[in-house]
């Protein structure tokens, strides 16, 4: 696993994870909760109820390469 990138002030959004290929960077610690997702009021919690996100670097329109999905895996396990 790489390590983490420096993040910005203004990026406030980041997942706990980014996978892409055979590279896993991670941009924050697990025990934090990341905000990479939309978390509208009165709907269910996504960003603070022990979730770890991971994003896939990927074309929405295509298949997902298999390498990238084995790394996914790869850090699931890990996790």
């Amino acid at each position: 696993m790489r390590e983490r990138r420096p993040r910005t002030k203004t990026a406030k959004s980041d997942p706990h994870f980014t996978v892409a290929g055979e590279d896993i960077f991670q941009h924050m610690d697990t025990g934090v909760a990341a905000r990479a997702l939309r978390n509208p009021p009165g709907g269910v919690e996504t960003n603070r109820d022990s979730a770890i996100q991971i994003e896939v670097v990927a074309f929405a329109g295509k298949p997902k390469d298999a390498i990238t999905l084995k790394t996914v895996a790869k850090l699931c396990r890990w996790i």
